[in-house]
């Protein structure tokens, strides 16, 4: 899904649910100016992942289906109680399984697997373009931090 199509998606999920653009932004603590720039694909990138966490509870979805459409999530990527969701070709079953969730209870955690999300094709840290340099330190730094955890496994 790209930008446009994301923002087409929040404004059918917004009018779905009877929500003016104010009362969105009312609910959900994100400005009525961000949100409709959402809507009107005028964003260089996708909203944040706490963005999203603070507008799915309102537009009645469960975060996780926000960050899955806005390619936070990815293929191997996401897990729930030690369940990997979203496996090579099961775009498909994860949404369904995502959508079965009770938008109400975002208190499920999901885990992202940092090693896979610095694997995919285009990521930013602050509207800045990670390159493939940048990954290779990161995934330095990550097994610095977790070395003796990993060691425990």
């Amino acid at each position: 899904m790209d930008i446009n199509d994301f923002g087409s998606y929040i404004k059918k999920l917004r009018k779905d649910k009877g929500l003016t653009l104010a009362k969105l932004a009312e609910l959900s603590g994100v400005s009525h100016p961000y949100i409709s720039q959402i809507e009107n694909g005028k964003l260089k990138s996708f909203p944040s992942s706490e963005v999203l966490i603070k507008l799915a509870k309102h537009l009645g979805v469960h975060y996780a289906l926000l960050l899955l459409e806005a390619g936070y999530i990815a293929k191997g990527t996401i897990m729930t109680d030690g369940q990997l969701l979203v496996t090579e070709g099961s775009y498909i079953e994860a949404r369904k399984e995502i959508e079965s969730m009770d938008p109400d209870d975002n208190e499920e955690h999901f885990y992202l697997d940092l090693a896979n999300i610095l694997n995919l094709p285009e990521i930013s840290y602050k509207d800045r373009e990670v390159t493939t340099q940048d990954r290779e330190l990161i995934k330095v730094y990550l097994d610095t931090l977790f070395a003796s955890r990993l060691k425990e496994d």
